[in-house]
């Protein structure tokens, strides 16, 4: 049942997460040997793996956890010295076990600080949905949450469901084992309805997308709970049975008759058939009609039958809603050889022409949002939660698509913005190489050919070096939001001194049919009034001078966006606007823009051709004092200098402060242009530049953790050598306790209380310790 929850169906896709939901049960056995017999090892070893594993999920699992052992304190009667034994194991353990993983934690806490999860605050206190829709999930084939929604993922099968309150009412359970098992599952029930304690479960960052992440604990806590209850099943009497099966059927009523249209004819009356057999079954076994097991192995029969039909009943709502990938779309085929030999030449190309000088590259169309890691080359596609969510708005505020959160993708040749972070070559696949292939700046290199793909290599002859001097001024350039033309404009003129406009800006016209609907303010303003349903707003742009024309289109509240011209047509997505490279355009072309809206909307259609005369001029003044670079890794850049007046070296990097410079040896001072990119002053004349990154809080992670792997293996020394295992009593507090008040028999102290002098003067020091030892331990034994 665990293996086959809705949970897991619905984001089995997503393979980061499912290790800490599989390690999740025997975490919870580590932890009740650990408080019960004080076995660290294992949950020390498997809470360590988890947090290293994924340390978001193992987040909410933390927190479990401490649910867990308050659960764990209710449901049985102990001293005030057993509890805090328990207290102190559980302590003792969780923070070993935290600390082997600090080598990893310490450096993501602090790089997180920078991310988009950082920074949120509780909102005003609210439900996330009626209370009463939360009893829905329970039942069989109910949709699952796959993206976005408003309801957890809980389903674990109709027999968890059956077992709930015949479990409440079990006398043959202790009152405050039943108690602390439903108080557990009630406080991660009410989580998902009060905003604020779901937020908190996320750790104060509300997801962008797959909401109540940490809804696989309720489905755990419900199994648990199940499992109580099988383990008693012949102690359960025809009354209970009786008394759940109206209780849940009449829920399934209400669910029906209330639940908007949510679960359908599937979910409702199947639910209802393993309803009945559950309870036949369970009374059958109750009266003793069926050997116990036979009997659990029907039980487990039924609840295989269930969970698979489940499964594949919501595999194919997600199929509907999402899709599967398709096997073509897989690693192992062969348009990924086809990429992995284009990328291959592609660097082969880099060492003959430039002599293993820094280059970044891409590819289009890309295969995924991490292609750079998938192909492993250096370009600047990125799609990862821990990226920095400053990079992120500024790769957007240029004009390149991001999501505003943290990914920035490569979707178009433009190459005001490829040339200043150093994109030197370009793949395209056959269809775009004939749409692309007449932008001046790329320049035809090579096709490889592998199979039935190919693509062509082309290189951006404008592609600066890594870093290049620029104007004091960059130090307070701030780019213009969801307008990147402007943004460029200004970045150029702040890297250069040179206020020319890059663009020339196209005239706009709505069209005829839209005039009931559409309105154009200004050069690129509009608006679309809503007529009681979708409206579509149709505009033309009138290219006012030749060459190569770039389009860039912002309106978040569309629907859907298309632009079409003689060079060909594209789709835009509303949410991640990019620049488009429309092709070279005489004076007098026109591309029309397609706009459809639900409601009222306003934005702005940017049609730019641009000015090759200004853009050629500062690409030649920003490399005429530009960074050669003599060595490079990941972490290491070697590189000389040479500018004829004092500065500001500007580099592509992602500023981070992991990462150290020094000029001639000396250390200079790092900040972040346009709060994202690398950059130091330079004072004029010929310089070493060594830049270096070292992840920083990466030495107290790693000594942290060197501690926390020290100090278990002296705690399990500790114990093996001095705990009693033959007594149930003694446990390594008592050990403890023990060692400190340790008093050797037959020493006299002085007023201090401290050892002087042994009183058998004619036993040798060793002789007599043996003995104190040897009469110590006979004291412990009748003790």
């Amino acid at each position: 049942l665990y293996s086959s929850m809705l949970y897991l169906l619905a984001y089995s896709w997503n393979i980061m997460w499912l290790d800490c939901v599989m390690i999740l049960p025997f975490i919870i056995m580590s932890l009740e040997r650990l408080v019960r017999a004080g076995k660290y090892l294992p949950y020390v070893l498997s809470l360590s793996y988890a947090l290293y594993a994924n340390y978001y999920i193992a987040f909410m699992l933390c927190v479990f956890l401490v649910l867990y052992f308050i659960y764990m304190w209710v449901r049985r009667q102990s001293t005030a010295d057993q509890n805090l034994c328990d207290l102190g194991r559980f302590t003792i353990g969780s923070v070993l076990g935290g600390g082997l993983a600090m080598s990893l934690l310490i450096p993501v806490y602090i790089s997180l600080a920078n991310t988009s999860a950082a920074g949120d605050t509780l909102p005003d206190i609210k439900s996330n949905f009626e209370m009463f829709a939360l009893l829905g999930r329970h039942l069989y084939e109910t949709t699952p949450t796959i993206r976005s929604g408003n309801l957890p993922n809980i389903y674990c099968g109709m027999l968890s469901v059956m077992l709930l309150p015949i479990f409440s009412t079990m006398k043959t359970i202790q009152l405050r084992r039943r108690l602390a098992y439903l108080g557990l599952l009630g406080v991660i029930a009410i989580s998902f309805v009060i905003n604020q304690f779901d937020l908190l479960w996320h750790g104060l960052h509300a997801p962008n997308d797959l909401p109540y992440r940490y809804s696989f604990l309720y489905s755990f806590v419900l199994l648990l709970i199940c499992y109580e209850t099988l383990i008693n099943i012949r102690r359960i009497n025809y009354k209970q049975i009786a008394a759940s099966f109206v209780g849940i059927l009449s829920l399934i009523m209400l669910t029906e008759q209330f639940g908007k249209d949510t679960y359908g004819f599937n979910s409702i009356y199947i639910s209802l058939l393993l309803l009945i057999v559950y309870a036949l079954l369970i009374g059958l076994i109750s009266g003793r009609k069926i050997s116990t097991r036979p009997a659990y192995i029907l039980l487990l029969l039924i609840v295989t039958v269930e969970s698979v039909f489940n499964a594949g009943a919501s595999f194919k709502t997600m199929q509907s809603n999402e899709y599967f990938t398709a096997r073509a779309d897989y690693v192992a085929n062969d348009n990924t050889k086809a990429i992995k030999k284009a990328v291959a030449r592609t660097e082969d190309i880099s060492d003959q022409r430039a002599n293993g000088a820094f280059y970044r590259m891409e590819f289009l169309p890309r295969r995924t949002t991490v292609d750079t890691a998938l192909f492993d080359y250096r370009g600047m596609t990125v799609f990862a939660s821990s990226s920095p969510q400053n990079l992120t708005k500024y790769m957007g505020f240029i004009g390149y698509a991001v999501n505003g959160v943290n990914s920035h993708l490569y979707k178009s040749f433009v190459p005001m913005n490829d040339s200043l972070l150093g994109i030197r070559y370009v793949i395209l696949d056959s269809s775009l190489s004939d749409e692309l292939s007449s932008d001046p700046y790329l320049e035809f290199i090579e096709k490889v050919s592998s199979n039935d793909y190919s693509y062509s290599i082309y290189e951006n002859k404008q592609a600066l070096p890594l870093g290049y001097m620029v104007d004091q001024s960059i130090h307070d350039w701030v780019p213009s939001k969801y307008d990147p033309i402007t943004s460029q404009n200004a970045l150029y003129a702040q890297l250069t001194g040179n206020n020319t406009e890059l663009y020339e800006m196209a005239s706009l016209e709505v069209d005829d049919l839209s005039d009931n609907v559409a309105s154009v303010t200004g050069m690129s303003g509009f608006s679309i009034s809503s007529q009681g349903g979708e409206s579509t707003g149709s505009f033309t742009a009138s290219v006012s001078e030749s060459g190569q024309t770039y389009t860039f289109i912002d309106c978040r509240a569309a629907e859907n966006i298309r632009i079409s011209s003689s060079n060909g047509s594209w789709s835009v997505p509303p949410h991640e606007p990019y620049i488009i490279n429309t092709g070279y355009m005489q004076t007098g072309d026109e591309i029309s823009v397609s706009i459809d809206a639900k409601d009222n909307c306003t934005g702005n259609i940017y049609v730019g051709t641009l000015n090759r005369g200004v853009f050629e001029n500062a690409i030649d003044t920003l490399r005429l004092s530009s960074l050669n670079v003599t060595s490079f890794d990941d972490r290491h850049i070697s590189g000389t200098i040479n500018p004829s007046e004092n500065g500001v070296l500007l580099t592509s990097i992602p500023f981070d402060k992991g990462w150290a410079v020094t000029v001639d040896g000396e250390n200079v001072q790092t900040f972040a242009a346009g709060d994202a990119m690398l950059a130091f002053s330079v004072d004029a004349g010929e310089h070493k530049v060594e830049i270096r990154f070292f992840t920083v809080g990466l030495i107290p992670g790693v000594i942290t953790s060197l501690v926390s792997l020290v100090l278990l293996i002296l705690l399990l020394i500790f114990i093996n050598k001095k705990v009693d295992k033959s007594n149930p009593d003694d446990n390594e507090f008592t050990a403890f306790s023990r060692l400190l008040t340790y008093k050797p028999t037959g020493l006299i102290s002085d007023n201090e209380g401290c050892a002087v002098a042994p009183v058998n003067t004619e036993l040798s020091p060793d002789r007599e310790l043996e003995e104190l030892d040897q009469t110590q331990n006979e004291q412990e034994k009748r003790d």
